[in-house]
């Protein structure tokens, strides 16, 4: 396991880069790019954090109707988790 400020810790990263129309249509493409750790500061306790960058966005549900290929996003998360 790793370790992160001397605390277990795991890391994550996903990458996608999905052709799904014709060129020039509002549903093209999509990138999505996602990394960010979760550390376990004390037992039954993790927190961590997610970078999410978009660019295109193509939904699940109806994506010729509600894509929208202009979508250029950076998120940020932040979250915790309490197991007991």
């Amino acid at each position: 396991m790793s370790e992160l400020f001397q605390k277990p810790a795991v890391y994550s990263v996903s990458a996608s880069h999905a052709e799904q129309a014709a060129n020039g249509t509002e549903w093209e493409r999509m990138v999505q790019i996602i990394l960010g750790p979760e550390v376990e500061p004390t037992p039954h306790v993790k927190l961590g954090v997610e970078y999410m960058y978009n660019a295109g966005f193509v939904p699940m549900i109806l994506p010729a109707i509600t894509a929208d290929r202009s979508v250029d996003s950076r998120t940020l998360i932040v979250g915790g988790k309490l197991t007991f």
